[in-house]
């Protein structure tokens, strides 16, 4: 990572100082996309258990078969783009990102959306959108223990779209009754799993996934409703359950 000052630190990272792991990720990962359409990729990265401060990657597409029309932060209250360049000769993005958070607990972690690349379709076929494995792709992480602050990325995965110049029909779902794992509050056309329950809309959100005795339990599943002194006998239950 070429000269990106971290945020809220004075350590610089340098090429090939890493430290720690991490996967590269475009969704999404394949599609059929009419020609003259549109798309909008996602550029992520999997950091794991590491805190991510900075970003210096290029994302390489079909240049023959893609155009860009629009490149941003996928959540601009997480990362800012300090700077980036579109090649459209080469069919190139270089960026360099920050994460705005100046505190290191607060640093994005795990799965981060970074980008948002909105591209058009321009001829039929296949096109691929993919990491630039010409270019050193570094992230910049937080590591207060040692000089080293880079996260190499030693996976990253490519997405392929088809182009297709016949209009892409998707048949309109039909509906069916949602499965669900339920034991929570849900709708009647909702069909849970077997052995649970869909509770009623009026389930006290305490008592989920506390064990109900027996005759409630019953009168629920038979009259479909309780006393309003028996809601009040349910949740001071679920009360005493959960302070056991």
């Amino acid at each position: 990572m070429a000269a990106i000052v971290l945020t809220g630190k004075t350590q610089e990272t340098r090429r090939g100082a890493f430290y720690a792991e991490a996967e590269g990720l475009i969704l999404p990962e394949s599609r059929t996309i009419p020609l003259k359409g549109e798309i909008v990729t996602i550029i992520a990265v999997d950091v794991k258990d590491e805190k991510l401060s900075g970003v210096d990657l290029r994302i390489r597409y079909d240049k023959e078969k893609l155009r860009v029309k629009r490149i941003e932060a996928h959540d601009p209250r997480k990362v800012e783009v300090v700077n980036h360049r579109l090649d459209e000769e080469s069919g190139t993005i270089t960026v360099a990102m920050v994460s705005l958070q100046m505190e290191a607990e607060k640093m994005p972690t795990g799965v981060v959306n970074l980008l948002k690349i909105k591209f058009a379709t321009v001829t039929e076929g296949t096109a691929e959108v993919s990491f630039d494995g010409d270019y050193e792709n570094e992230l910049a992480g937080y590591n207060p223990e040692a000089e080293d602050q880079g996260l190499e990325i030693d996976v990253s995965q490519k997405a392929v779209y088809t182009i297709s110049a016949t209009p892409v029909v998707t048949e309109s779902p039909k509906p069916t009754r949602a499965l669900s794992q339920c034991d929570e509050r849900c709708g009647y056309w909702q069909k849970c799993e077997e052995g649970l329950r869909c509770l009623p809309a009026w389930w006290p959100i305490g008592c989920v996934d506390i064990a109900i005795p027996l005759e409630i339990r019953e009168k629920i599943e038979t009259e479909g409703k309780l006393t309003v002194d028996e809601v009040a006998d349910l949740i001071k239950i679920c009360k005493e359950e959960r302070v056991n």
